[in-house]
This record gives structure tokens, sequence and C-alpha cells, in this order.
């Protein structure tokens, strides 16, 4: 009598079009993953040799806990669920019959889903659930109910390992005779805290500790990408690309010759983005990580778009094309929006597909060049979700922080946290701003002391003298608020900046005609928002009459309008508005007017700071003003930086104890649930769905066009949310929607 046919295990469900993906060939991308993951780290041979040893291994270890018959039942469609038990112990109960093997890759293939169990204080959910983790002393009838439907497909799972053997010949010490086995690893290495003989940080050195978490990253990463099957982008080697202009400027060319960390002080539309990339490539190493910081999502979008694009400079195609990931947390909408003009992508399926594989490899270390915000870094500093991968990235990694100046300062102080974290592996380290106060550069220079001069366009260099003399502006103070007659008259090309989305709005109505005028604010949904933006932007453009904007004309936007009116705001931000007007200074000097004091009571800044700027301004009214002047006012306005609450807030970010003890309370396979929150209150933003638009996203996520439907969120401050509880009506989803009116033109009108 003939055996009834094994059937194949599987590693990923059965799908509506009967497809599924068997365990063999989900190894077989692992293993073709890790190798070109660990090829791209920045490691010497030997240490790549090694680790991608203990790496292949895992992986071919790490699923097959699914082998057992009641998984199976539930990948083929057979069964709903498996009763909440878990299929990585069962795989590291078998791995755990591997004599000898290190508690690193059982622990790796223990948590590669799930974290380490609670402590009976912090319970969370995605936690291995502790009653079925067999130990020598503590057995668990789970355990035992998982292990005999594993026996009950002893067939399939043997010959799943006769394949897999086949692949890995080389691994077939480990692979014959797996048996499961209580995990083979010490006890402590599950327990959370920092108590001395007890816990994982309390009792195992930081050494091993480390290596575990890196090793634990590499596999999950690796997991994630061959599920995703997305393939990582080849190392960026920065040092064989051209990256500075044909011309470049003297203080471009200092840049490109300074060896170690930096400050870069240098006019908006000087050149200081050559000028940080010609500083990244005399500092990267082979295989080294590049970051390039941004503090708003609209000015990362914009960078990635710089720099995904050839330079139009160039007569020819000059290798100016870089493989750069997009690292924020609305990254797969950004690329979706970037991909509509690409003919090849008019499929929105496919080019949603498409987006979310390139966010994925973005965050999976599929690329060596990103463009981020620093909440993405320090989610990772402060031990957030998916951690593990700075260990094989930030050493010897190179990070711009651009527009340092921009952050408040609990995040300055957290920041300037990290670099100290990460200049102890060996990374580097540049500051950009175009109006740096000393004050914020005295701060950094607390931190890096030997970061050396600051590199910043000199008058003795023909090249930066131009951009020194360059006068763009002439500034007038104008009296009074912003209101229907003072704007009623105005010229063509008038860019007006109000401190509130409301102000805008109310002023809009008030004096604007829809058909010639422009409003642009951040409570737009991101699919009015691009469109405006791109219209502004687009080569060939014609400008509005009169454009009415908020804070997001900062960043991002590269406009050129003809005079601005502006509410008062702190020197930095102002000088960011007057970079949206006579940019490129071939004209003679613009007016800036700003009027003497916003239309809302409430204030977005500090008022002293505001006041002075704009006595500072006010004392050359009439007169034109230079880019070194307004570095001056900076300087002046600042004066000794942070009052005594700011200076408080900057301490507390720089003295946060997981970053100062980070090699003290690391703790592999678990992460602090608190980051995220942390870190989307400091973004203070939710986005909320106009009950006008409802119907439209239903339609859209039936469709099955999740990020179209997306794209009819609008971003509102939580504050505003909470303080006006009444107009959240329903949730769609996990999404609340708002009965508050909405239209193209003006935007979310909240009460």
């Amino acid at each position: 009598m003939t055996e009834p046919e094994v059937e194949i295990v599987l590693a990923k469900h059965i799908d509506d079009f009967g497809h599924g993906e068997s365990l063999l060939e989900h190894v077989r991308i692992c293993l073709q993953v890790a190798t070109q993951v660990v090829d791209g780290l920045p490691l010497d041979l030997a240490e790549r040799e090694v680790l991608l040893g203990k790496l292949r291994l895992a992986l071919v270890l790490h699923d097959l806990g699914k082998a057992a018959s009641g998984f199976q039942d539930v990948l083929w469609g057979r069964a709903r669920d498996w009763g909440g038990l878990r299929h990585e112990i069962l795989s590291a109960m078998l791995a755990s019959s591997i004599p000898d093997l290190p508690a690193s890759i059982v622990l790796a293939i223990l948590t590669h889903h799930r974290t380490l169990p609670g402590d009976g204080i912090r319970e969370g959910p995605g936690q291995l659930p502790r009653e079925q983790l067999p130990l020598a002393d503590q057995p668990s009838l789970l355990a035992e109910r998982m292990t005999s439907q594993l026996v009950a497909n002893r067939r399939g799972l043997e010959l799943c390992l006769r394949e897999i053997l086949a692949t890995v010949p080389d691994l077939a010490e480990y692979l014959r005779g797996l048996e499961p086995k209580p995990l083979a690893l010490d006890p402590v290495w599950l327990e959370r805290g920092l108590q001395p003989f007890v816990s994982q940080a309390g009792s195992i050195p930081a050494s091993q500790r480390l290596e575990a978490a890196r090793l634990r990253g590499l596999v999950v990463t690796s997991d994630h990408l061959a599920s995703a099957h997305a393939t990582p982008a080849a190392p960026l080697d920065l040092r064989v690309r051209e990256v500075s202009p044909q011309r470049p400027r003297g203080f471009q060319i200092e840049a490109g010759h300074r060896l170690g960390d930096m400050i870069l002080r240098a006019p908006t539309g000087s050149g200081k983005t050559e000028a940080a990339l010609m500083w990244a490539q005399a500092n990267v190493g082979h295989a080294s990580r590049i970051y390039y910081v941004l503090p708003h999502t609209a000015s990362i979008d914009a960078m990635h778009r710089r720099l995904t694009e050839h330079r139009p400079e160039c007569d020819s195609p000059c290798n100016r094309h870089f493989p750069v990931g997009l690292l924020h947390s609305r990254a797969a909408a950004s690329l979706y929006g970037a991909m509509a003009a690409d003919e090849t992508m008019n499929a929105p399926h496919r080019r949603q597909e498409t987006a979310k594989k390139l966010a994925t490899l973005a965050r999976e270390m599929g690329f060596t060049f990103r463009v981020a915000t620093a909440h993405q870094i320090l989610r990772q500093a402060l031990r957030g979700r998916g951690w593990e991968l700075m260990l094989s990235e930030f050493p010897n990694a190179v990070f711009i922080f651009d527009e340092i100046h921009a952050y408040e300062p609990r995040l300055v102080g957290l920041i300037l946290a990290t670099v100290r974290l990460v200049r102890r592996w060996g990374a580097r380290v540049a500051f950009l701003s175009a109006t740096m106060p000393k004050f914020l550069e005295r701060l950094i220079r607390d931190v890096v002391s030997d970061i050396g001069a600051c590199v910043q366009p000199s008058p003795e260099d023909k090249s930066d003298l131009e951009v020194i003399s360059r006068v763009r502006h002439k500034v007038a103070r104008g009296e009074g608020r912003l209101d229907g007659t003072r704007v009623g008259s105005l010229s063509h090309g008038t860019l007006i900046v109000c401190n509130h989305v409301r102000t805008a709005q109310d002023l809009f109505r008030s004096v604007c005609d829809p058909t010639q005028d422009v409003l642009l604010h951040s409570r737009f949904n991101r699919r009015d928002r691009v469109k405006k933006e791109k219209n502004l932007t687009e080569e060939g453009a014609r400008l509005p009459r009169i454009l009415v904007a908020t804070q997001v004309v900062e960043v991002s936007l590269n406009i050129d309008f003809d005079s601005l009116i502006t509410e008062p705001a702190p020197i930095d931000a102002l000088v960011q508005r007057m970079g949206r007007v006579n940019r490129a200074g071939r004209r003679p000097p613009a007016n800036v007017s700003i009027v003497e004091e916003q239309v809302s009571r409430h204030s977005l800044y500090d008022r002293n700071i505001v006041r002075r700027s704009v006595a500072e301004l006010a004392g050359r009214c009439g007169q034109s003003i230079g880019e070194s002047e307004l570095v001056a006012i900076a300087d002046e306005v600042y004066g000794d930086g942070y009052d005594p609450d700011q200076r408080r807030e900057y301490e507390e970010g720089l003295t946060h104890k997981d970053l100062v003890e980070f090699d003290k309370r690391a703790t592999a396979g678990a992460h602090e649930e608190w980051v995220d929150a942390v870190l989307e209150r400091a973004e203070g933003t939710v986005d909320v769905l106009p009950e006008c638009l409802r119907n439209e996203y239903c339609q859209l996520m039936k469709q099955g066009l999740w990020i179209e439907a997306q794209s009819l969120l609008v971003p509102v401050r939580y504050a505003k949310i909470k303080s006006n509880a009444g107009i959240v009506i329903d949730k769609e989803g996990e999404i609340q929607v708002v009965n508050v009116p909405y239209d193209s033109r003006i935007g979310l009108a909240l009460p």
C-alpha cells in the first residue's frame, strides 16, 4: 500500500487565487536577501562572513515551527486560527536541539515576530505569551500541544528539511535530527528590566546583548524584505559619484575638504545641499549609511525628488541619479504621488504596490542613502520598534542635520544626545543652517568639542562674495494687522504669510479672487495640497496674483515671488519666508513688509523672540538688507539662547537616560512601547476625514486603493480636535470622521 502524498509545507496563506508560498521558497528568498543585506554592511570581509553564517542559520530555522499540522490547516484555509499558539516558539524549540547553538540565534528566532514576555508591570501587545515558553525546569502544556502537532506532520517537516538541505548543504550538520526541546536559553535572557542577576540587562554583558539585538534586527528585516519580495538596492558608493556643482563656490570646496564633523552656515539658495554632499563624499567609508535629516516631511519629499533626479544643468547624463530611500511616516503616499507622472506607472494598483515596496525598502535596510525626519532617527536611538537596525547601520554612518535651528529645545537636546551616542560608533555629523544662532553653535560645540571652525562663505573668495553681497530684500514695517484694506490692491506676484490657518482662510475669503489667487496651508488634504504645490512649482508655472499661505511656505517650496507681506515671527522663520521672494537675487531688492501684530491672540512663537526680531528688522526700514545682516540679526535676537523653561527642556533631552545609558539599558528582543507615543505627541498631529469625503474614501478603500483613500485625510493638531470634541462624529475604521466643512479652495474650516 502506497503512502499518501505529503502536502507541501506552506509559509504564507493560500490567497483568493489559490496561490501561496512554500516554506522552502520563503527560506530561499530570505537567504538571498540576507546575503545582499550583509554584503551591504559597513564591516570588513571577515566580520561579514561570521555574521552571515549566523544569520543564514537563524533564517533556515526561523519558520520551521510552521510545519505543525494546526498551523498548516490555517495556511491552507482549513481553519481560521491556531488558538493563539506561536510558531516561532516551536521553531526556537527545534533550534534548541542543536548542541552549543549561540543564545543570540535562539533569541532571534524566538522573537522575530514578538518581543520578550511582559514582566508583570510592562504588559503590552506584541509580547510572547509566557505560558507557552518551555524552559528546562518550567514545562509548558501549550508547548507540548504544539510539539504533538509537529509530530503529526513529521513527514511534511522531514521533506521540507531535505529540500532545504539541498539548498544549503553547508548547514547539514545543524539540520539533521532536529527535535523540539526546552528553550536553550538562560532564563535571564527572557526577562526585562535592569535588576541584577534576574534580568537580561542586569546579568548579560552589554556586548552580548547588543550582538544578539543586531542579529535579531537582521533576521527581522530579512524576513520582512523576503515577504514583501523587495530587493535591497546596491550600496551607494558616494566616493565615485559626481556631487559637486560644475563651478563650486569656495565654501563648498572647503566643505568637501573637511574631514570629521562640520558646522555649515550659508544663505538659502547658495548651495548648502551640494556642500553637504561634498562633505559626505569626503567622509564616507565602505557601505557607510548616509542620512540627510530635515524637520518637515514636505522638505524631505522635495529633497528626495531633488536627489533622485538628474541635475538640469548637466548637458549629458552625469551619474548624479542616486538610489535614495524616503523615511517618514507618510513615505508610501509621497512615493505614490511622485510616480504619477511616470507613464509606466499609470495603473494605480501597480503604482501603489511599487510605492509600498519602496517605503518598505527604506524602512528595512533597502537603501544606504536615506532622507529622513529626526523622529525616525530618534525612534531607533530611543529603542522604539525596530531599533535593532541601528546597530548595523549607525556605526560609521554620515548624518546631515539640515535646518537644525528649526527644532524645539527638547528635540535639539535629544538630537545632540543621539549624536554623542553615534559618534562613539564612528559616525560623523554635519549641522546645516542659513541662520544658525551663535548660542546653538555653542550647544553643538559643547557636545562635539572637536568639530572645528564653522564653514561659511568667505568675503575673500570671489564666488562666495557673490553670495554674501547679494541683496534680495528691502524691509518695510507695516502698521496694524493684516486686513482686507491692506491686501485689496496688491500687485501680481505677492506672497502673504500668516501665522495661523484661520487667519489665512479669513483673509482669503474676504479679499481674494479664487480664479487668480491661491490659498495654501496645512489643513488641506494631501491630494489638494500636492496639486496646489505642483501648480506653484512646476516648470513654466505662472505665479498667482496673490498666494496666501502659512508656515508651510517656509519649507521645500522652490517659489519666487515679487513681494512679501508677513505677520511677525522669529527671525529664522522670517528669513525662510523672505527666501521665497526674489529667491535668486537677480532682480532689484524686493519689498518685504512685516506688520506690527498678528490677527490671532494665540502665539505660536516665543513672544520675546518675535518682538526682538521685528524690532531689529524695523531698525532697517527702507533699507536694502543682505544675507550677512540677516545672520547678524539672528545672533542678536537669540542672544544667550533658551530661556529657563526652554533650557530645562533642552537638558531633559540631552540627558535622557535611554541615550546616556544606552548600553546599560539595551535589551535584545524588546523595544520601548512608549517611544512612538512620545514622538507622535511631539509631532502633535492626527489625521481626520471630513464627513463630505467619507463616501469617496470608502469607495477607494473597497477598490484597494488605500493610498489614494489616505490622501483624502487632513492633518490637524491633536489639541484642536481635543478642544473641539463635538466635531468628531464617527469613525471609519481607525480614522476619526469630523463634521467640518471642507473644500479644495479653503481646506478644512475648523470652528
